[in-house]
This record gives structure tokens, sequence and C-alpha cells, in this order.
């Protein structure tokens, strides 16, 4: 899946898209387990691992340049996965 995040720059807006695949639940279980260590970390690790191969290089310097496009980036892919704060309850 492609994921586009567009962020306001001093020079105008910016737009950074790459290809991801979609979390499995072997990501997720990772996440999970790393999550309590390094929040930031855990949630790089998982956009690393799922990025496409061809991307894996800018995206890592993007992730240098602005840093909140992890939890950006990421909390979109685990919303893609089914986690969400959306829950409804019916009775």
């Amino acid at each position: 899946m492609r994921l586009e995040l567009i962020l306001e720059d001093a020079e105008g807006p910016v737009t950074l898209a790459h290809e991801f695949a979609r979390p499995k639940p072997v990501h997720l279980d990772r996440l999970t387990k790393r999550v309590s260590e390094s929040p930031w970390k855990a949630n790089r690790d998982l956009l690393m691992d799922l990025v496409a191969e061809g991307d894996r290089d800018d995206l890592g310097r993007e992730i240098e340049e602005y840093p909140g496009i992890v939890m950006a980036l990421s909390g979109k892919l685990l919303e893609m996965a089914g986690a969400t704060s959306t829950v409804i309850r019916k009775n």
C-alpha cells in the first residue's frame, strides 16, 4: 500500500510517499515487545521492516530530517492492520 504524508516545511509543503507492506501478526508482536523500551525506535523498526526495498534508503534519510514522521506513518499502518481507537459497543 502506498502512504503519502504532506508536511509543512520552512520552504513550503513537502510530500513524502512510500510503498509499505501490510503489517502481519509477527510485526505487531515484535512492536509490542519493543515498544516499552523505546516507542520511537520500535515504530521506526516497524516502518523499516515494512517499507518496500526500493524506498528504504529514502525513508531512512527522511526519518533523519523529519523524525516525527515515524509516529505518523506507523500509526497509519497500525490502523490499516485493524488497530484503531474507534470501537463501537453494541448490546
